[in-house]
């Protein structure tokens, strides 16, 4: 469009660099879905997935090519380089002209070993002798060619003589890999948005005449990838009670497509398991933290964007929604919804409706998209709430909760045991225990291991070491820690929580001292009033919570 477009010369503005393709960040799921709709394979569904979910990470598809190329080395390098089996140090002659041979790619004159002639080309038009006898100077013309010919070649025989015998490996292997960099972030897109490609063509060549390939079983190499990346991040988590609980319900709804209820109370480890689980195969499942805001807005970008949905601040929220439906009802991903308390509303629940677990419940529920909701015990007060005061039909939503998940309120000692070897793997047995007493003496159950490991940490950089000590716990917890439980302790316990009654008489005395004293009548004399009436301020009752008043006359 010409109206996106600055003229040559023309004032700067920030804006102008806006529409770049350089800034789009990760391919578009709703034409990734239109892809998958044609596949029919589950595990080829997931791969296209999961390059998706790369491509919308820090680094986009061209970090993925290089993490690939990193985790696989082995696979770098041509049919003849692979057969020969060097990763480094020398390829003698023999090699080289082995490796030579992936035409298209590498080049006698590019490589040349000693001996070898370079080609020369000259003027080879033959000429009778007839001709040569009648036509004295072209004969001496033909004379002079074929003398510098003679010259030539012998200046090739002495080039010869000083070229290697050998060649580095890195030479060629670094000139698959800046191909093989190049060319496979776009064959990735390819093959996520492109439905006239399939796993055959997978394949990175020099051209479309040789047909040398650079890379070794690409298609082999992104499968095996993405069983390392689940293995990777699933051993970040540690084994606990509540962890196995979590993964059992969140792998049963992704089963049997069905919506769960996973609730605890604050601090137990929810969040945790539930967000690695789903990064663990994001070709499958993705993590969404419900926003606590009643703007419909903000709820779906906040589903958009992990989903990989355009959520360009101009698009409206409708518009949002019917792309986010149109993804999550193709039926290859399952959502994981943190916060889910947040689902409900708010604020004016005396009118509000639950919008959101409405749109739960018809848009993804009913269509079977796996849906696991993990919330607080908050999540049972709102329904009851929601349902007492607008008569919303809570069984809608009880009846399609397919298993409710309770976690216990306390942990046991095993469990902190395990999550604080997860976030301290090198701290010896006394940091440990240090770790799970501390836990259990705070309020903030499993947070408080990862405050006092992060005050660990900042001390032993301090004092200039990488590693924590159980020193650098002690000081943490003495110099740190302990004062800052104290004081918020202290600080909790001075709030008191204000009645209604309270929250009345404040609202109204907030009026009386903001208003200042009118200097006109509020209103012109009326013969028919009562002028010795008294002024009465009244709080407004429907507004009661923001502080409004009403004037009146008694």
């Amino acid at each position: 469009m010409t109206t996106r477009q600055a003229a040559e010369g023309s004032p700067f503005h920030q804006e102008r660099y806006s529409s770049s393709t350089s800034l789009e960040k990760g391919l578009n799921s709703v034409l990734v879905k239109n892809r998958c709709a044609i596949l029919s394979d589950p595990r080829e569904i997931e791969l296209v997935w999961f390059i998706q979910y790369q491509s919308m990470q820090q680094g986009g598809l061209e970090k993925f090519t290089a993490n690939l190329l990193s985790e696989f080395p082995e696979h770098l390098g041509t049919p003849a380089m692979l057969q020969i089996g060097k990763r480094e140090g020398i390829y003698n002659a023999d090699q080289v002209r082995s490796v030579r041979s992936a035409r298209g790619l590498f080049y006698e004159s590019e490589f040349p070993l000693g001996g070898e002639i370079r080609r020369c080309f000259g003027i080879f038009t033959a000429y009778s002798e007839d001709q040569l006898q009648k036509n004295p100077g072209l004969a001496q013309t033909v004379k002079a060619i074929d003398q510098r010919k003679i010259e030539h070649r012998r200046e090739l025989e002495e080039e010869s003589k000083t070229f290697p015998t050998s060649y580095p490996v890195m030479t060629f292997r670094d000139i698959c890999r800046d191909k093989f960099n190049k060319e496979v972030p776009e064959l990735l897109t390819q093959f996520c948005l492109d439905p006239g490609i399939n796993s055959d063509g997978l394949q990175v060549v020099t051209d479309d005449v040789f047909r040398i390939t650079v890379f070794h079983d690409l298609l082999g190499a992104l499968y095996k990838f993405m069983e390392r990346w689940e293995t990777r991040h699933l051993a970040k988590m540690a084994i606990t009670e509540v962890g196995k609980k979590v993964i059992d319900a969140m792998e049963y709804s992704e089963a049997e497509r069905a919506l769960v209820l996973i609730e605890g109370v604050y601090g137990t480890g929810k969040t945790f398991p539930a967000k690695v689980w789903c990064e663990a195969r994001p070709g499958k499942r993705r993590y969404i933290q419900c926003p606590s805001s009643n703007d419909s807005l903000d709820f779906f970008r906040t589903i958009a964007e992990p989903l990989g949905v355009s959520n360009a601040l101009s698009m409206k929220g409708t518009q949002m929604r019917s792309r986010v439906n149109d993804v999550l009802q193709a039926g290859h991903l399952s959502i994981v919804i943190d916060e889910s308390h947040y689902l409900f509303p708010q604020a004016s629940t005396r009118v509000a409706l639950p919008g959101r677990v409405n749109w739960v419940m018809t848009a993804l529920t009913n269509y079977n998209v796996p849906v696991v909701l993990v919330a607080t015990p908050q999540f049972m007060s709102s329904r009851a709430t929601v349902e007492r005061n607008t008569f919303w039909a809570a069984g809608q939503l009880d009846g399609r909760i397919s298993r409710y998940i309770p976690l216990p309120e306390e942990l046991e000692e095993s469990d902190l045991r395990a999550i604080s070897r997860m976030h301290l793997p090198d701290g010896d047995e006394k940091s440990i225990s240090t770790l799970v007493q501390y836990a259990l003496a705070s309020k903030k159950r499993l947070r408080g291991i990862e405050h006092l490991v992060k005050s660990a940490r900042h001390v032993a950089r301090w004092a200039g070491r990488d590693k924590v000590t159980f020193a650098d716990i002690k000081q943490a917890m003495k110099d740190n820690l302990m004062p800052s439980d104290s004081a918020l302790n202290t600080a909790f316990s001075k709030a008191v929580a204000p009645t209604k009654a309270g929250r009345r008489q404040r609202d109204s005395k907030i009026y009386v001292e903001a208003s200042p004293e009118p200097s006109q009548p509020i209103s012109a004399p009326d013969p028919e009033r009562n002028l010795g009436a008294e002024l009465i301020v009244t709080p407004d009752r429907k507004n009661m919570r923001s502080g409004n008043a009403s004037l009146s006359t008694a």
